[in-house]
């Protein structure tokens, strides 16, 4: 039986997050299953070869993009991005049972308008998730399109940065493309290129987890501090999720982790309780 000072333990995922005032985007190989960004690619092929250069020498770079593209499924590779998943649904059933552990369900919510503003500072993308097939094909056949609308100096071997440019632009939309029976997860996906970042220079955190390499990077969620006002902050609201902790022991934890959100990110930030109880299917 765990003793009443376990059960106020706050997760270190969520403690972290308020305690730095920083955000983990991980790296792509680490968000997705393989499954997930193999259909990507298999649409992001399909509307490639259906496209039609209207010279010979593009005609030519088309066959050698999609020879990298058969390249990069038969070696699984992923694109060189890092990318921090939100969701428009602030308080599901589905979503606390997918990303959360009994006793240690956090949400955040954070401004949409702050982190579209961010994404613009740092040139990343702001991208709702595309669920239907239809758009899936339509948003990279515009990407497509307008690849091959710009002009290259001559043969594919004289343009050696043509390919590395081509996916430079696909990459970052990649991530963004789901499978539909997720979408009632309503996710949105912030999207960055570590080498489009000028300033500050992020850095690429390893670590390994289990067996397998994890690769991130920090996002601050907050802007520079003024001396003469408060943070002006990302986070909105703070809830805690489904758990199994007694009435008493629950208020206890609220008032503890209100003071933490109150100590690291000033007042006025909600600490909220999810309307379900339990995570138990």
């Amino acid at each position: 039986e765990r003793s009443h000072t376990d059960v106020l333990i706050i997760g270190a995922g969520l403690s972290g997050i308020i305690r730095t005032k920083n955000l983990r985007a991980v790296h792509s190989c680490n968000l997705n299953d393989w499954s997930e960004m193999l259909l990507s690619y298999y649409i992001l092929r399909d509307v490639l070869l259906t496209t039609t250069p209207n010279t010979s020498e593009k005609a030519e770079l088309k066959e050698v993009i999609t020879g990298h593209l058969n390249q990069r499924i038969e070696k699984r590779e992923y694109p060189n991005v890092f990318v921090a998943s939100f969701s428009y649904t602030p308080d599901e059933l589905l979503l606390w049972r997918s990303y959360s552990k009994p006793d240690d369900a956090y949400s955040i919510a954070f401004d949409t308008i702050f982190l579209r503003s961010y994404a613009i500072d740092i040139g990343a993308e702001a991208l709702d998730c595309i669920y239907d097939y239809g758009r899936q094909r339509s948003i990279l056949s515009g990407i497509i399109d307008f690849y091959f609308s710009q002009d290259f100096p001559g043969l594919p071997s004289e343009s050696p940065t043509a390919v590395s440019d081509f996916f430079t632009l696909t990459d970052v939309f990649i991530p963004a493309l789901k499978n539909q029976v997720f979408a009632e997860e309503r996710e949105a996906r912030l999207v960055i290129r570590p080498d489009s970042i000028i300033h500050p220079k992020p850095t690429v955190h390893h670590e390994i987890r289990g067996s397998h390499p994890f690769s991130y990077i920090e996002i601050p969620i907050h802007r520079s501090e003024d001396s003469n006002a408060a943070w002006e902050h990302a986070i909105r609201q703070v809830m805690v999720g489904p758990n199994s902790r007694k009435l008493n022991d629950r208020e206890a934890f609220l008032v503890k982790l209100e003071q933490l959100v109150e100590h690291n990110m000033g007042p006025g930030i909600p600490v909220l309780e999810t309307q379900y109880v339990t995570l138990v299917f």
